[in-house]
């Protein structure tokens, strides 16, 4: 940006910046380089006179950022865990996790399948000193019974130790 200031004068006018942290001046330059509160001032020197100068008190704000996060494809109980992934506008890392735990659960950017049923997985990116908070995008998809049958083919009531458990006979494909 370039700050502009004039005289009564016609002396130069100098600039400054009280904190160049967060903005910075060189010449009529101003660069912003962070959010936060400064004053910026203009200052004319004129021989023989008092110092002439104003200020003014300046709040840059964070910038805002969004997150994106294509949707899920449907998986089957019993998939290889896979790895996710989303953008954020400003570059910050994205995090994952896991709304569903029964059926998925997240450890960085993979996703291991524990269960079937509908998972929700939420991407967010809580921002920093220069970045709002984005908000978080919540994608779900299916993951669908691995198709192994099951089958209960026997029981007895008088089984385990002591005889007093029960005990079940099973026949199953996977």
């Amino acid at each position: 940006l370039d700050l502009e200031a004039w005289a009564s004068s016609g002396l130069p006018i100098t600039f400054s910046s009280s904190d160049s942290n967060v903005a910075s001046v060189n010449g009529s330059a101003l660069t912003i380089k962070a959010a936060g509160a400064v004053k910026l001032v203009a200052a004319s020197i004129n021989p023989g006179y008092s110092l002439s100068q104003r200020q003014q008190d300046v709040v840059i704000r964070k910038k805002p950022q969004t997150i994106t996060f294509l949707p899920l494809e449907s998986r089957k109980f019993g998939d290889a865990p896979f790895q996710v992934s989303a953008n954020s506008t400003s570059g910050l890392p994205v995090t994952f996790t896991s709304l569903t735990p029964g059926v998925v659960r997240t450890e960085g950017q993979w996703v291991t399948i524990v269960g079937n049923g509908v998972a929700e997985i939420v991407a967010s990116q809580p921002g920093n000193a220069n970045w709002e908070p984005a908000e978080s995008i919540h994608r779900s998809f299916l993951v669908a019974d691995a198709g192994k049958m099951h089958e209960l083919v026997g029981t007895t009531l008088n089984g385990g130790p002591n005889h007093s458990g029960v005990i079940f006979s099973m026949n199953s494909d996977g």
